[in-house]
């Protein structure tokens, strides 16, 4: 895989914790890079030739695509997968219980607001995900694969992707 810069404040984004009041952490690069990887060996080496053709001729509504490109959109999805996890809300949330990563992305300059200051509802980052490609102007298809990464589709509709940017 090619060498990226990664910006000092993006390193400091936390993308997965330990459990019961454990130190450890993964930032939300190296979340991504792994993913990506993952989707590229499976897509190489598991993924059955029959479902590669079925994926062939359903990305692009019915263009011609290749193995390739297949395998390009996959690495694309696993890296993107879980950009919803890079707002405050969630940063809050995961790092309530290692507070010196709290502090340094405080530092990178990220607002995040105390605990006490969030709806206690949530914010689910599936979707902060599937929205940001809906904003960008990726299809909806592509942008619900995102979204349901975690089993259940999204509820999420051009009105509300608006009204959330």
């Amino acid at each position: 895989m090619k060498s990226v810069t990664i910006s000092q404040d993006l390193c400091h984004i936390v993308a997965k914790a330990g459990r019961n009041n454990e130190q450890k952490w993964l930032p939300l690069w190296m979340h991504a890079r792994d993913t990506a990887e993952v989707m590229k060996y499976l897509i190489r080496e598991w993924l059955p030739e029959s479902v590669a053709k079925l994926l062939e001729k359903a990305i692009i509504q019915q263009k011609k695509v290749s193995i390739n490109d297949v395998e390009k959109l996959g690495v694309f999805l696993g890296y993107i997968h879980d950009f919803g996890k890079a707002n405050s809300y969630f940063q809050c949330l995961i790092t309530k219980n290692i507070p010196e990563r709290l502090a340094q992305i405080k530092e990178d300059g990220i607002s995040v607001l105390a605990w006490e200051s969030y709806e206690k509802k949530g914010c689910n980052h599936a979707y902060v995900s599937e929205a940001l490609l809906w904003a960008y102007g990726y299809p909806k298809g592509i942008a619900s694969i995102v979204g349901s990464h975690h089993g259940m589709t999204q509820d999420i509709s051009k009105k509300k992707v608006k009204s959330f940017f």
